[in-house]
């Protein structure tokens, strides 16, 4: 009998995968807007359910090892089987990733630039990206759009105060 529970031990031990609190949520299994703050996503996410540890608060060494917390591209938007290939590292989907932080950086910049250089107003710009997207299924709603773009302009207006 002995023997049985040491074996258990073991093999527990070796497959053991320890878990951490998440660096994202700090283990609350929500990200709030300090969080959001704390890791300077503040155009990038909103408060709600952690992507990163899928709200339970903790993730495997191995998770983090893999991929970064503060990757813009986990959100809860993400299937579960582009999910699984970011945390296995596949090429393609960090690939993905990657063009998704620049294409997010990217497009916060154009907004900047077609209102403070190009001085569009707000309407305009709706407007711009409106007539852009008429060619993708499942695009933002022009409510959405208007938001994300006064919050792009006020989030540069404080920040150069």
């Amino acid at each position: 009998m002995l023997f049985n529970i040491e074996m258990m031990g073991l093999i527990n031990t070796l497959f053991k995968r320890s878990k951490v609190e998440c660096p994202r949520c700090l283990g609350k299994g929500h990200v709030g807007l300090e969080d959001i703050k704390r890791l300077n996503k503040e155009l990038k996410w909103l408060p709600g359910s952690c992507a990163y540890c899928k709200s339970k608060g903790q993730v495997t060494e191995r998770m983090l090892s893999n991929v970064s917390f503060n990757s813009t591209y986990v959100t809860l938007d993400l299937s579960n089987e582009e999910r699984d290939r970011i945390f296995r590292k596949d090429v393609g989907a960090e690939h993905r990733a990657k063009r998704f932080d620049e294409d997010m950086d990217l497009y916060i910049k154009e907004i900047e630039y077609l209102y403070f250089e190009g001085h569009m107003k707000v309407e305009k710009i709706v407007n711009f990206y409106m007539i852009a997207q008429e060619n993708f299924e499942g695009g933002i709603e022009r409510d959405q759009l208007l938001e994300y773009i006064n919050k792009v302009i006020a989030y540069r207006t404080n920040i150069i105060k």
